[in-house]
């Protein structure tokens, strides 16, 4: 599950909903669209507060093309961090998600967007296919809106979720779905590099991690979910992280990783900044 960053002004906000309208109507390969894109980009827009977001929002002013993948893409739209930089920037990225109807909402989002790629499967520890639990699809009122989020490898991640589906168990339905390795995803879509990596695997995110070759696909910015790791593993990912020269800070759920290359410009200062917050963040 994602947090959604600071909320923008009022005029600001209103604009912007009507540019997001405007984008569904516009065809893909419309002249307008740039222009559109560069409407939004500039909306009076607060820098956020909260350490997480305002460390994502220095990126992507620093980055002007990005190239990102996104991992447990959800539906684009439910609390995801990267949905404004999506709407309104050039980057280009490849979002995975494995669960047929989260796909499916995914698709009716993003599927005009010749900027991204989506990619129907689950990253695991082999190509082929795994069991995912997850929540089907219903109507019940009585379900939070993110109950389609919570899709993982592990049922007892699922079951945490218990204080607010008091009958989630017997609501767990399994469903086999196809896998690929992080390095056979980036393989078929042709990646050497990546500027920013994002993951949200419901507890499988120190597993994916772990997969990314470092020191070779270098991403600039790692976000990722720790909430539903075991303490073991979040000091293995912390560890892993440190060794290959990253620098984090988390909040209650999720953590941001920057790369520390003291040769390039921007790293030096996002990593300058996560200082800055990680210093100002009460323990």
């Amino acid at each position: 599950m994602r947090i959604r960053y600071a909320a923008q002004p009022v005029v600001g906000t209103a604009v912007d909903r009507v540019a997001a309208v405007g984008s569904r109507l516009i065809p893909p390969d419309s002249r307008l669209r740039p222009t559109l894109r560069a409407v939004r980009r500039h909306l009076p827009t607060p820098k956020p507060t909260e350490p997480l977001t305002r460390l994502l929002y220095e990126f992507a002013n620093l980055h002007s093309q990005v190239l990102f993948i996104q991992i447990g893409a959800n539906d684009g739209n439910k609390g995801d961090y990267l949905e404004r930089f999506v709407q309104t920037r050039d980057w280009r990225g490849v979002l995975v998600e494995p669960v047929p109807y989260v796909f499916a909402n995914l698709s009716r989002r993003h599927g005009s967007n010749s900027r991204l790629t989506l990619i129907n499967a689950a990253i695991a520890d082999h190509d082929g296919t795994a069991s995912l639990y997850y929540l089907p699809e219903d109507d019940d009122s009585s379900l939070p809106s993110w109950y389609d989020a919570v899709a993982t490898f592990r049922r007892e991640v699922l079951l945490t979720h218990t204080p607010w589906i008091p009958d989630i168990d017997s609501r767990i339905a399994t469903i086999e779905v196809p896998t690929l390795t992080f390095k056979s995803l980036c393989r078929g879509q042709g990646i050497e590099r990546v500027d920013l990596v994002q993951i949200d695997t419901e507890g499988y995110d120190y597993e994916v991690i772990r997969q990314i070759d470092l020191d070779k696909v270098r991403p600039a910015f790692i976000l990722f979910e720790h909430y539903h790791l075991r303490s073991d593993e979040r000091d293995a990912c912390q560890s892993y992280l440190e060794h290959h020269d990253y620098r984090s800070i988390s909040n209650f759920m999720d953590t941001v990783a920057i790369r520390d290359d003291p040769t390039d410009k921007r790293s030096v200062r996002l990593g300058d900044l996560l200082m800055k917050l990680r210093d100002a963040t009460p323990s």
